[in-house]
């Protein structure tokens, strides 16, 4: 929903109308001496999901052997 609002009335009300824009996903058009300059709207953050990583325990190389081994493998 749109509404048309003078610059005045945003001074005097401008939590109201960022809350109502954020909040309401309502859209406001600001008019400057009957002319519109500005238009105010909510902005949406996409935030991406952060994979989950499984966990690797580290491997450690046991000097000159091919085969690596996790702190498990060597502490049995």
């Amino acid at each position: 929903m749109t509404t048309n609002i003078t610059a005045t009335q945003v001074r005097n009300e401008f939590a109201d109308i960022i809350n109502r824009a954020v909040y309401n996903n309502e859209e406001f058009i600001v008019e400057k001496q009957g002319k519109p300059v500005v238009k105010i709207t909510g902005y949406q953050i996409k935030t991406k999901k952060k994979k989950t990583q499984k966990f690797a325990p580290p491997m450690y190389d046991m000097g000159g052997s091919k085969t690596m081994y996790t702190r498990e493998d060597m502490y049995e």
